[in-house]
């Protein structure tokens, strides 16, 4: 069974999981050449995803799942 938990982290994953290679077509695409400019587009393509990580927390149980973890 999979808990709330489980759920969060594997949505993290995927939006993470998609929005590192868009970011990084995104650079193709405008033409980047430069080092300085991808060390740029890479800072700019973790950051979002490191504070998606850190601050999006697990959502509060709710008194049905407290009820129905005790009745078992």
């Amino acid at each position: 069974m999979q808990t709330e938990y489980m759920r969060t982290e594997y949505m993290q994953a995927m939006l993470t999981g998609l929005w590192m290679p868009f970011m990084g077509a995104l650079g193709v695409a405008a033409g980047m050449t430069s080092h300085v400019g991808w060390i740029a587009l890479l800072l700019l393509a973790v950051t979002p995803a490191v504070i998606m990580i850190r601050f999006w927390g697990t959502p509060a149980r709710t008194m049905s799942e407290t009820i129905q973890d005790v009745r078992r």
